[in-house]
């Protein structure tokens, strides 16, 4: 199964939050996020293989993740972890 890690542990901006998929795992399958569109970053999610390990280095403590998302009044944390709920052929492993 592939391995790709996002690394989280200095994001501080969207920007970088945007950057670090993208350089962590999205141009790995010839995507490019481009901005906060969250239907996008879930239609990335299916461009790789169709099983894959997807470990989320610095999730834990990345207060980025806790920035409100207007559309869903939740966190891009909550929102993150229920479309990634949408895809079972990714496991998740958030450190």
């Amino acid at each position: 199964m592939p391995e790709y890690d996002v690394d989280l542990s200095t994001v501080s901006s969207l920007d970088e939050l945007i950057h670090a998929f993208n350089t962590g795992l999205f141009e790995y399958g010839g995507g490019y996020w481009q901005t906060l569109n969250l239907d996008a970053f879930n239609d990335y999610l299916r461009w790789l293989e169709s099983e894959y390990q997807l470990t989320l280095n610095g999730w834990n403590d990345c207060q980025v993740l806790d920035t409100i998302h207007e559309p869903s009044q939740q966190t891009l944390r909550e929102v993150i972890l229920e479309i990634f709920a949408d895809h079972p052929n990714i496991k998740l492993v958030l450190r």
